[in-house]
């Protein structure tokens, strides 16, 4: 909105809009989606998470109203795909989330934030999900010499977890805060919170990186990704901490940034380019 803003378009909340910009396509959002296009009006999709877009892959079908799609990076592009999207031109504009900054590694990791699983808004989190954090929990907690800080979202119970002395907790809100990146020296998490950590530079180990991946806010409507073999061994982040011993995975992690480069490359790429984003939506919507 900034990047619009700045080249001379004006923000409005209504539908006298002229094109809608919006994060995903489905649920509510498709609704206001389909009053855009009646009208004959465009709408163009933000990225509503540092990892590419999966939901298409077996959870929702993909909005047939949709303009475009805007992405971080190349694996933005390259992973729906993969998967067999194709109802919409997909447009690499650069990460938006945070600064991209070069790594910096760290002899010897003593602050250590873990930022476990989140919750759905209304309170569920699946018993894997629950499981995984509270695996991760407990390497950490039998770690020695490390600082351990948790964030989390909503209650520490509802998140698997429980309060154990000498952990510093801090409850966070879903509001893209990194804070508590800049003060640590690793960074443990899973999806976009480690997302962003990886593209400031920190080290980062992520959790549960070969499970296949699930949504839904019930027990009744939890569902997989469909096509996870056709693109797992691309989209899986090189360092998970329950791949190995906690202190050399932690060390592994800080060491340099060798494992992960390539990664990043795909996934995190260059900084937001505010001028090309402008440019595409400019160019579809005078089309």
């Amino acid at each position: 909105m900034n990047a619009l803003k700045l080249a001379g378009h004006k923000e409005t909340e209504k539908e006298i809009a002229d094109f809608l910009l919006i994060d995903i396509d489905v649920l509510s959002r498709g609704v206001l989606i389909k009053k855009f296009h009646s009208q004959g009006k465009q709408t163009f999709l933000y990225p509503h998470t540092g990892r590419p877009i999966l939901q298409w892959d077996g959870w929702y079908p993909p909005s047939e109203m949709v303009t475009a799609v805007f992405t971080m990076a190349q694996g933005g592009i390259d992973i729906p795909t993969r998967y067999g999207y194709n109802s919409a031109p997909i447009h690499a504009v650069g990460w938006s989330y945070t600064d991209v900054l070069e790594f910096q590694p760290c002899e010897e990791p003593k602050k250590v934030l873990f930022a476990p699983i989140h919750v759905n808004g209304n309170g569920f989190m699946t018993h894997r999900e629950r499981s995984t954090n509270s695996k991760v929990f407990h390497k950490l907690l039998n770690t020695e010499g490390i600082d351990l800080t948790v964030r989390h979202i909503h209650p520490l119970e509802w998140n698997g977890l429980w309060v154990e002395s000498g952990v510093d907790y801090v409850q966070g809100q879903p509001d893209q805060n990194t804070e508590d990146i800049h003060r640590a020296d690793v960074v443990v998490s899973h999806q976009n919170m480690a997302y962003m950590a990886v593209a400031m530079g920190k080290p980062t180990l992520m959790m549960a990186e070969h499970l296949t991946p699930i949504s839904g806010n019930t027990n009744k409507n939890v569902r997989e990704v469909k096509s996870w073999d056709l693109y797992k061994d691309d989209l899986m982040f090189p360092l998970d901490i329950l791949s190995g011993d906690t202190r050399e995975m932690l060390k592994r992690a800080c060491k340099d940034d060798h494992e992960i480069r390539s990664w990043r490359e795909r996934f995190i790429g260059e900084s937001f380019q505010h001028d090309k984003f402008v440019e595409l939506v400019e160019n579809y919507v005078r089309a």
